[in-house]
Order: structure tokens, then C-alpha cells, then sequence
């Protein structure tokens, strides 16, 4: 936070809790993929309880609901400052193209989220002790449903970054809107990729079938091409051309070069000296010394300094072009 102000950017107030800066990029990969699991295993294992204990499908939807709010509000206020609490990769997607998350980032994040849920899948059949490997879920195919994950994806998007714009607390906010999601939704407001694809690995109450995949995630793609552009004008005060650019990684957010940049490293070193760092964008990869955690974005004349922790310290380096600042 020390670092976020003394740069002048109110806009990023968020990113020492989204992007959890002191955390190696290990810790945010364990982080995505055990929240991503637990988040899986309670929506599935809820609904199994709820379907198990009332024959009311409405009871067991309520049940599976209050899970759902709960777990994601324990997840997100937990894990949120070691990986930003993502679990869901069009979030991740989402944070890459306004610039708050790397390429190493959201090439990691992404399968981790996938895997987990899977396991989150296996994790509650364990507990119920039912059979793993029936994909006979729910056909959940119409044009209604797809509609409805448009929706959901524009809702969930809106509250995260309308929560973060206003400093308000994004675990109860994102945890509000999925409870409201599950019912005045028709697909029940699944909004994440990882999700839809793991509950394709069960057949009780809260399955999907696999054939429904392209109805929910094409839904969830259009909802971020929506929702994007549409809250960065919102809620950050960008023209509508800045907001529209950010779907591309050219917004006034992202680093300099667009879709293929890289060129703003956090870069977190034992003896808290400034890390080896390459000087053009092609090579950022380069950079053998650092352990890259995340980076934000400094504008010309912004002052910068790092952050301490008790393990190690943290060095911002701003790449632009064949100099450093």
C-alpha cells in the first residue's frame, strides 16, 4: 500500500490486495489452485447434502447457495492478498488485459484454476463416497442459459471492479452477487470457465453436461467483452476509446506495447537489491534473478519505491524502452 500511494495511483488502490505483491509466484499458483478446489468441493458437495436431505429441489438450491456465498467469502478474504483470489480465469483474463497481472501470471493461473476445480470435483464425491467418472450432467443448452451466463459474467465483473473502485470489501460483494446470481439467473450463475468444466465431473445435483460447454463459456467470453470496457468508463473515469483499448492490453492501465508487453516487473530479491531486469520487452524473460510476483504500472515523473516484509523485499523496476526507472 506504502508503494501505491507514494505512486499516485488511486486507480490501482487495490493491487497489493489483488495481486498480493509479497507472495512468490508459487504461493499465488498454490493459492488459485487450492481456492479453486475448496470452491469446487462445496458447490458440488452442498448440492449432493442438499439433494441427500430434501427432495424439494428448491431447499436443496437453497442450501447449495448458502455454501457457495460462504466458502467464496472465506477464499477470497484469505487467499486475496497471496494471489488476488481469482479461482476463475476469466477474472485472471480480465486483470491481464488492464494490466494488474503478467503473462507468467495468467499462463499459470489458468490451468491451475482448471485442475483444481477438477479435483474439487473428485474432493466432494470422496466425501460422499460416490463413483468418479460419470459425465451424465445436466443439459443446460439454451439460448436462455446463454443468455444468463452473459449476464451473470457482466454482474460479477461489475462487482468486483465496482467494489475495488470504491474500496468496499470484494469477498462480500462477489459472495452477495453469486447468492443473488443462483436465483434470478436460469443458468444459476456459473461465470467462470473453471467452474463449468468441472462440474462436467460429476452427475448429482449440481452438474453440467458437457455438451452445454459452449452455451456457459461462450456466454462468459461475451460477458467480459461487455463488461470490461464497460467498467473501466465506468468506474475509472477512462474515455470510451481508453475503455475499449483495454480489451486489447492498450488501456491507460496496461504497460506500454499492448497485448505482447511486459515491460513493469515486480521483482522480489532476498538481500532487497534491485534485481538483474532486461531492457526491452522481448527479453523480459530473461531476467534469471528475479522472482517476478506481479506487477503495476508507473506513469512518467511518478516516484517509486518498494515495500518491505519480514521474509524479503520487494523492488518495482519500470522497463521503458532501452533505459530503467
Amino acid at each position: 500500500s506504502k508503494f501505491i500511494e507514494e505512486t499516485n495511483l488511486p486507480q490501482r488502490a487495490h493491487l497489493a490486495h489483488i495481486m498480493g505483491a509479497p507472495a512468490s509466484l508459487g504461493r499465488q499458483c498454490f493459492a488459485e489452485f487450492f481456492g479453486t478446489m475448496y470452491l469446487v468441493a462445496t458447490i458440488i458437495g452442498s448440492g449432493m447434502m442438499g439433494a441427500a436431505l430434501s427432495s424439494d429441489a428448491a431447499v436443496a438450491l437453497l442450501g447449495n447457495t448458502l455454501a457457495t456465498w460462504g466458502i467464496l467469502y472465506v477464499l477470497i478474504a484469505a487467499l486475496g492478498p497471496v494471489s488476488g483470489a481469482h479461482f476463475n480465469p476469466v477474472v485472471t483474463l480480465a486483470f491481464f488485459l488492464r494490466g494488474d497481472a503478467t503473462w507468467r501470471q495468467l499462463l499459470t493461473y489458468w490451468p491451475l484454476q482448471f485442475g483444481g476445480g477438477i479435483v474439487g470435483a473428485y474432493v466432494a464425491h470422496a466425501m460422499f463416497m460416490h463413483r468418479n467418472g460419470e459425465f451424465d450432467g445436466k443439459d443446460r443448452d439454451t439460448d436462455g442459459e446463454f443468455f444468463a451466463e452473459i449476464v451473470a459474467t457482466v454482474g460479477l465483473l461489475g462487482t468486483i471492479f465496482g467494489f475495488i473502485a470504491a474500496k468496499a470489501d470484494v469477498a462480500m460483494g462477489v459472495g452477495l452477487f453469486i447468492t443473488a446470481g443462483y436465483w434470478f439467473t436460469s443458468s444459476t450463475s456459473f461465470a467462470n470457465p473453471a467452474v463449468t468444466i468441472a462440474r462436467s465431473f460429476t452427475d448429482t445435483f449440481a452438474s453440467i453436461s458437457p455438451k452445454s460447454f459452449r452455451a456457459y463459456l461462450c456466454g462468459q467470453l461475451v460477458g467480459l467483452v461487455v463488461a470490461l470496457p464497460t467498467f473501466e468508463w465506468l468506474f475509472f473515469e477512462r474515455t470510451l476509446a481508453q475503455a475499449l483499448a483495454t480489451l486489447a492490453r492498450r488501456g491507460p492501465g496496461a504497460p506500454p506495447g499492448g497485448f505482447f508487453s511486459g515491460l513493469v516487473l515486480a521483482a522480489k530479491t532476498r538481500d532487497g537489491s534491485a534485481a538483474t531486469s532486461p531492457t526491452t520487452p522481448s527479453s523480459c524473460s530473461e531476467a534469471k534473478e528475479a522472482d517476478v510476483v506481479g506487477y503495476a504500472v508507473a506513469r512518467d515523473g511518478d516516484n517509486t519505491s518498494g515495500g518491505s516484509s519480514s521474509a524479503a523485499s520487494v523492488k518495482v523496476v519500470v522497463l521503458r524502452g532501452d533505459h530503467a526507472a
